[in-house]
């Protein structure tokens, strides 16, 4: 597991339309297969969810985009992640959609993801272990995009708009 940080990351649509459905569809069963079907960032397995339907598997995880190989696009790079850390490599797209809102926590933000996904976040809010910041997301984007912010060690809660 890979405790990520949010940013600005590459496009997986605009790798579909360069290089095709096909050949991403192809690289994300790869990715997911070698992952095990569990997300890279904070361990997810939609497989240990009783009753869990393998149909709904691209509901679950999605195939994140690391690094494009120009040369040999067969060859770029995936992770295998949940919606949630997903979202934290495309705060651009979170932050547009009102899906997070800024905190800072000792805790990573894989355990602040899991403890959003099991509607524990309240109790880390309440007690201060997790704080929100007053920094917008939309801001960090705009820090992210000008280059005024190039170690970013904020994490994210969910908001009610993101479905997981």
């Amino acid at each position: 597991m890979e405790n990520f940080i949010c940013s600005i990351s590459h496009s997986e649509s605009a790798f579909v339309k360069k290089y095709g459905k096909e050949l991403f569809e192809i690289l994300k069963r790869k990715t997911f297969k070698k992952s095990n079907y569990c997300c890279d960032g904070c361990g997810y397995d939609p497989f240990s969810i009783p009753g869990f339907d393998a149909k709904n598997l691209n509901k679950s995880l999605e195939a994140h985009l690391v690094e494009v190989n120009e040369k040999n696009p067969v060859d770029s790079k995936f992770k295998t992640l949940c919606k949630a850390c997903h979202a934290t490599q495309h705060i651009d797209t979170a932050a547009t959609n009102n899906w997070v809102e800024l905190v800072n926590s000792y805790l990573s933000q894989a355990q602040i993801i899991n403890a959003c996904r099991t509607n524990s976040i309240k109790l880390y809010l309440d007690d201060g272990t997790i704080r929100k910041l007053k920094k917008t997301p939309a801001e960090l984007v705009n820090d992210l995009k000008t280059g005024e912010r190039k170690n970013n060690k904020v994490k994210v809660i969910f908001t009610e708009k993101f479905v997981f």
